[in-house]
């Protein structure tokens, strides 16, 4: 109880900073959305907005015969093949 009686401007500033963001996050918020959602007057648009910006999209073909590209080495280890397992691997163990 001392620690809150000698701090106590601290104290009440802190008070007074919290209210006032939680009035503004309760005034400013749009009412009919929920947290995290957006309005959207025809749905699915972002997504056709977003297919036409990749669809623009062109590679240059000249990179892949330049004297760099060829000069890559491809240092990829074969992976062995591996025995399979039980055929049902869920069933209990000596039912196979």
């Amino acid at each position: 109880m001392d620690i809150f009686l000698k701090n106590k401007s601290a104290v009440v500033a802190i008070t007074v900073l919290l209210l006032g963001f939680l009035l503004y996050s309760v005034l400013m918020s749009p009412a009919d959305t929920a947290p995290g959602q957006t309005v959207a007057d025809n749905p699915g648009e972002d997504l056709v907005a977003v297919a036409a910006e990749l669809s623009s999209i062109t590679f240059r073909q000249d990179v892949f015969q330049s004297a760099g590209y060829r000069s890559l080495v491809d240092w990829s280890v074969a992976i062995p093949s591996e025995p399979a397992g039980r055929p049902n691997p869920f069933e209990t163990i000596g039912r196979d």
